[in-house]
Parts: C-alpha cells; sequence; structure tokens
C-alpha cells in the first residue's frame, strides 16, 4: 500500500509514550534472556491507532490504514514496518457496499475522548459476492512469507458496543487462519476461525472450529472447541484479547485464545491439535489470515438493525510477535486504556505537571 504523509492532528499524552518505550526496552530486555519458544522472539509492529494513523483509501471493497504511530517506540509504521517480511500486505476488506452499509473508522474511544480506536460497524449486508447475503469488514494480513508464520501470537483490545445485547440469531466470525487460502487454488486448505453464537438473553457464546476444504468446495470439521459454558462477553467495555497459533500435528499444533476483563483473564480455547490439513505433506504456515473481522450472515445484522441498532466493534493496542507462546510472552508494549477513572486522571496530572501545563 502507498505511504501517504497525513495525519490526525492529536497527539496521545507522553505519559502513554514513554510508558510504551520503556515497557517495548523492558520486553527487548527479557527476550535476550531466552525463551523456550522454537523461533526468535520478535515484534512485527503494534500501533494504539495514535499519531498520523488514519484510514484511507476508502472504496466499495477495500481500504487502507496508513501512517505512524508516535505514541509508541517503533516497529510502528503501518506501511514500513506492517508490510515486511514475514508480513506481505496489510488491507482493509469489504466486498461491496458503500458507507451507509458497513465502515471501518479511527474514532474517539466511547469511554475516552482523549483516545483513538477502531472502529469496525456492519449496519446491511454488504457482501455484492453472494448478493448480500452477508456482511464484512476485516482486516487482512495476506501474502505472507511462506514458511516463516508457524508460530505467532498477537493481543488486542476490544469493546463491544451495548447494541450486540440485539444479537438474538444469526452467526459472526470474529477472525480466520489460513494454512492454503482456497482462493489462492493452493492444495489441502485449512482454516481456523472464531464464530460469535448468540445465546439465550443475549449472552454471547464463543466457538472456535478448524476445517478443511473437500474436492466440491463443502466445509468439513477437523476438530471443534467450546469456550467456557458460563462465560459472557460483556458490552460496553474494554476486553484484553491474546491469540496464539503454532503449526503442528496433532501432538505438537496449539491454538490459543484468552479474554481479561475486570482483572479476571478467561482461557476461552487452549487446543493441542493439528492446525493445518491433516493431508498435506509439507504445511508452509499462515499465508492468510484476518486478526480483526466483523463477518456476519444477512440474518443477524438484519435482525439487530431492526431493533434500532447496528453490529459495532471498537479495536486498539494492536501488536503482533512471532516466536512466543503465551506462557512466554514479552510485557505489553502498549499503555492499557482500561484504567479505572480516577487512574486515568491521576496519570493526566502527571502528564500536565511534566509539560508545565494546567489541566
Amino acid at each position: 500500500m502507498a505511504k501517504k504523509d497525513t495525519s490526525i492532528k492529536r497527539n496521545r499524552s507522553n505519559f502513554k509514550r514513554n510508558t510504551g518505550i520503556f515497557i517495548s526496552l523492558s520486553a527487548t530486555a527479557l527476550i535476550s534472556l531466552g525463551s523456550p519458544a522454537s523461533a526468535a522472539p520478535r515484534l512485527l509492529f503494534h500501533s494504539g491507532f495514535e499519531g498520523s494513523t488514519q484510514v484511507t483509501g476508502q472504496s466499495a471493497n477495500r481500504a487502507d490504514i496508513v501512517g505512524v504511530d508516535t505514541s509508541v517506540a517503533a516497529p510502528n509504521d503501518w506501511v514500513r514496518d506492517l508490510e515486511s517480511d514475514p508480513i506481505g500486505i496489510f488491507m482493509i476488506e469489504y466486498l461491496g457496499g458503500d458507507s451507509s452499509q458497513r465502515l471501518a473508522s479511527i474514532v474517539k474511544d466511547p469511554l475516552d475522548q482523549n483516545n483513538h480506536v477502531l472502529s469496525f460497524w456492519l449496519k446491511k449486508p454488504n457482501d455484492t459476492e453472494c448478493g448480500g447475503c452477508k456482511g464484512r469488514i476485516q482486516a487482512d494480513l495476506y501474502d505472507n512469507a511462506k514458511g516463516k508464520m508457524t508460530e505467532f501470537l498477537y493481543r488486542y483490545k476490544v469493546m463491544y458496543s451495548q447494541d450486540w445485547n440485539k444479537y438474538q440469531k444469526g452467526w459472526v466470525i470474529l477472525d480466520e487462519f489460513w494454512n492454503n487460502a482456497f482462493w489462492l487454488s493452493t492444495p489441502y486448505p485449512f482454516r481456523i476461525h472464531t464464530v460469535l453464537l448468540a445465546r439465550d438473553h443475549g449472552k454471547l457464546k464463543p466457538v472456535l472450529g478448524a476445517q478443511i476444504l473437500d474436492s466440491h468446495g463443502n466445509f468439513q470439521e477437523v476438530w471443534t472447541a467450546q469456550s467456557p459454558e458460563n462465560f459472557d462477553i460483556p458490552l460496553g467495555k474494554w476486553i484484553d484479547v491474546e491469540v496464539y497459533y503454532k503449526q503442528g500435528d496433532r501432538n505438537t499444533g496449539r491454538f490459543y485464545s484468552a479474554m481479561t476483563y475486570d482483572g479476571r483473564k478467561t482461557v476461552l480455547f487452549d487446543v493441542h491439535n493439528i492446525t493445518y490439513h491433516p493431508q498435506d505433506p509439507n504445511p508452509d504456515g499462515v499465508t492468510e489470515f484476518n486478526p480483526l473481522k466483523l463477518y456476519a450472515g444477512a440474518e443477524a445484522i438484519d435482525d439487530v438493525r431492526n431493533q434500532g441498532g447496528v453490529l459495532q466493534l471498537y479495536f486498539d493496542n494492536f501488536e503482533l510477535w512471532t516466536g512466543v507462546d503465551p506462557e512466554n510472552a514479552p510485557p505489553k508494549t502498549i499503555g492499557s486504556n482500561t484504567q479505572p477513572v480516577h487512574v486515568r486522571l491521576l496519570l493526566r496530572l502527571i502528564q500536565s505537571l511534566l509539560k508545565g501545563k494546567q489541566l
């Protein structure tokens, strides 16, 4: 994607910037001590959607994110750093529609107007490939170097809007990982994805599935996993998410996902099973994946809209690593925006004193 020198005229606090640099340096120091992970840990990219970060190039099928997040240390450039080996390209994909139906944009945090976040929302089915049978907004990390994305971990924050209490039917997919993508006509297509199902009384039920695509174009289950029965995704608050993929067979493969909010961490899935097509003699890693995704059937989108709502997710503090696992992951590289209000006010007071300005 072409880099454009444009900016959102706003700076995140010096405190967050300095904290991000300090944590990044601390993480580097910890990494130097060694890790049992199979490859050398490497931070590929991180961003809190600040600095000159912006969504640009909006069209019917796609958009892009460009700019540099100066609130954190490098690697923080959406073009130079993210679209660099082993990642091929990044883009936001829609596959049809316009801004009245779906939109990816950078907006103010609903809980903190001094913070910027990425917003995905779906109001109407926009996917023209199926004649409007579903809606799609997804972050694509595609054309990745073969053999290099065999073990990776990423983190982000997500907030589900209150309109998710209207989600009572249909399906929504939140992420997707392809070890051989079918649309590239590669042999042995295999995917893992997280599906969000509606439960009684509006509770949200994440389910994980691994599938192959057979010769007739039908998906066949390889394995599935259920999130804890009593878990419920909260609405209107920030949640820390951590996702880990390791290519391997039934003994060495692993897929892990966890959510943390209100100081409580819940492991949604920790599957030790095959993470590529069982018949693939030479698996070469995840060459295409969607770490952030809002993909829903028309039934879900229409039902929420008919109740006066839209399906909306907010994202912040994205970071992508290779060569680390959940047990040996370095500290977060971006400061949290989930502190209680009195803590955020204290941080702003410290910032103001450091800058010699009044609140």
